[in-house]
């Protein structure tokens, strides 16, 4: 990724941020009765589906502050072993401050949470604000953070690609487990996901894709220079230049003479 296309993810992402945050604020009712309706359906599989209820719980864990904060710290020392430092701070960077934004966001705008007649799970204690989801948050600000850090450390971009993969699923899921178990609106979810995106995009834009391109090697689209030993070296089979150019003009100028001319160097007998 260039730093171009690293500053314009952020960017889209920041305003989807901006427009989600701005009908949380004033067209809170009418964005709650979309989030309704498509929250209920799921709402009600939930019911019917206990597994999917259990494995909710358990990313909610994965999730959480203790386990997200304990893989942040363990894949940083691993970066900087392998001698990423920038990697590594950029890792740290996101993991921690597109949550810090999140609970700032959640603090000024102040949404409740979803309400059911049959509640799944209970929310955090001291958490009752639900925008942005702080679990879709982590998801993407830490495990596929954490999934492109550590693919930064292979070669083989299709091994890249398969490292980051498992993590990118499950850093959506664990903001999808949300709705699930009714603690967000889908709005607060997708929220979340934009906080992450924008900051993961900002952070690598300014420590890691710089780095990057001035690494790369400039390629030429001109000729290859021609060494100067190259240039001066004489074969040995070549005549000097003066060689032919001696031999070559008197008979170009006994060709030019008029017919019955004597030839240069030669005189006519009488």
């Amino acid at each position: 990724m260039h730093r171009g296309g690293a500053y314009a993810g952020s960017a889209a992402a920041a305003v989807l941020l901006g427009v989600l945050t701005w009908l949380v604020l004033y067209q809170r009712e009418r964005l709650t009765e979309v989030d309704r309706a498509l929250e209920a359906p799921v709402h009600r599989w939930a019911l019917e589906t206990p597994w999917a209820v259990q494995v909710s719980d358990v990313l909610a864990v994965v999730g959480g502050l203790g386990v997200s904060t304990a893989v942040t710290v363990v894949v940083v020392l691993v970066l900087l072993l392998a001698k990423k430092p920038w990697i590594a701070l950029n890792l740290a960077l996101i993991a921690s401050l597109a949550p810090f934004l999140t609970d700032r966001l959640k603090e000024l705008v102040e949404r409740p949470r979803p309400e059911w007649a049959v509640p799944l799970a209970e929310p955090p204690p001291g958490d009752p604000y639900s925008f942005p989801s702080g679990h879709a948050t982590g998801g993407i600000a830490v495990y596929l953070a954490v999934g492109v850090a550590l693919a930064s450390l292979l070669r083989s971009e299709t091994a890249k690609a398969w490292l980051v993969l498992p993590f990118a699923v499950l850093g959506i899921s664990i903001g999808l487990s949300r709705i699930v178990l009714g603690l967000h609106w889908p709005s607060d979810v997708l929220a979340g996901f934009a906080m992450a995106t924008a900051v993961a995009a900002l952070a690598s834009a300014l420590f890691v894709v710089p780095r990057k391109e001035r690494a790369q090697p400039v390629v030429s689209s001109g000729p290859a220079p021609v060494p100067y030993s190259a240039m001066t070296r004489r074969r040995p089979a070549e005549s000097e230049p003066g060689d032919d150019a001696e031999g070559a003009l008197p008979e170009a100028v006994a060709d030019a003479a008029p017919e019955g001319a004597p030839a240069p160097g030669k005189h006519a007998s009488a």
